[in-house]
């Protein structure tokens, strides 16, 4: 009698199964054991620049020789390691992260002027004035460096002397208030796809400047900026505005092919044929590319989400009060979380096979994929 209970109860249980499935009861997913959790590298203390409470937004800039962390002190340079190169101070700080290029680093600085240091000791190679911060991260195409600033204009610079070329400048209305300055440049076929304050997007001709097309798309009333740095393809440019609402643009003519807001995007990347995106509703999702249809959806209760990184399906986010969350890229089902004090602002950075994030603690930590 008891062999037979024993025998019974793999039948019961597949019974208790199916009749959950079929009554709406969720049960738990099952923890994947192909799907392996990343581990901790090292962690590099910055020495303390602000209070507990800051919050740090500038994601690290990594290259095959070097780290670089922009701060509110300036710029520090690490090798692979996590050992301090050299600082270099500006006052008012760095607000955005930097490009690595040719054993230079370029940058913008709140004291209203673009910096190129050498990689080799942090000293300075040239400097240009251009009275404004610079947010998002300059691009480089043939000799010359662009980027936006704070006041709205699109610089295009000599990469080797700083001497500039053109420039292209877009006013905002007295009535609109800037939130966070401007988005960034992406580069395609020659010419830039270029997001501004007044919730434009401008196609340009990368050597001269000329205007191809503008399209609005930010329909706040008082905060119109564009969010995002464009992602651009051979069909179309996803750009973000500050209402959250993604917008999928027709390359060549500026034309709007899909829209899609989920309550509030705050960030997206585009990785493996998906948009992985995090919301203003503490929420990660993936979606279609071609039509931005929803994959899947998880809500993370932990605060604000910073925008999400994918390596080798594993998608990495952090949140404002404590948490970095690796999730599966397939499903969005939490694989690891890692606690650090006060949380993380800034973007996960990803290179190689490890993964790079700078919390509010001002601790530079990396992690590596065991997949």
């Amino acid at each position: 009698m008891r062999k037979s209970k024993y025998l019974l109860l793999p039948i019961i249980l597949m019974l208790v199964f199916v009749l959950a499935q079929c009554s709406g009861l969720k049960l738990s997913p099952p923890t994947s054991t192909a799907v392996k959790r990343p581990s901790v590298d090292f962690r590099r203390a910055v020495k303390k620049l602000s209070t507990p409470w800051s919050i740090q937004r500038v994601s690290p800039v990594v290259s095959e020789d070097f780290i670089f962390q922009a701060t509110e002190a300036g710029l520090i340079s690490f090798n692979k390691n996590g050992k301090k190169l050299w600082d270099f101070s500006v006052k008012g700080g760095v607000p955005g992260s930097p490009l690595y290029y040719q054993k230079k680093v370029f940058f913008g600085a709140h004291d209203g002027y673009f910096y190129c240091l050498s990689t080799e000791n942090g000293r300075l190679v040239w400097r240009q004035q251009v009275d404004h911060s610079v947010i998002a991260q300059p691009v480089i195409w043939k000799s010359f460096i662009y980027f936006i600033t704070t006041g709205n204009e699109l610089y295009a610079l000599n990469v080797s002397t700083g001497k500039w070329l053109w420039h292209y400048k877009r006013g905002v209305p007295p009535h609109q208030v800037i939130i966070r300055g401007s988005a960034a440049l992406a580069l395609y076929d020659e010419s830039f796809y270029a997001g501004f304050a007044d919730g434009y997007v401008a196609h340009l001709n990368a050597a001269t400047g000329s205007v191809l097309w503008t399209k609005k798309i930010g329909g706040g009333v008082r905060f119109t900026d564009i969010m995002s740095v464009p992602y651009v393809d051979k069909k179309q440019v996803l750009v973000l505005d500050f209402e959250g609402e993604l917008h999928s643009l027709d390359k060549i003519s500026g034309r709007v092919l899909w829209k899609s807001s989920l309550g509030g995007i705050r960030f997206f990347t585009v990785t493996d044929g998906l948009i992985y995106v995090t919301t203003a509703n503490q929420e990660v999702a993936a979606l279609k590319y071609d039509k931005g249809v929803v994959v899947w959806k998880q809500r993370i209760e932990s605060g604000s989400l910073t925008a999400p990184v994918v390596l080798e399906g594993l998608l990495y986010v952090g949140t404002a009060n404590g948490y970095l969350y690796i999730l599966s890229s397939n499903n969005g089902h939490t694989v690891w979380r890692y606690r650090e004090k006060y949380g993380f602002s800034a973007s996960p950075t990803v290179f190689g096979k490890k993964v790079y994030v700078f919390s509010n603690s001002s601790r530079l930590i990396v992690f590596t994929n065991n997949s």
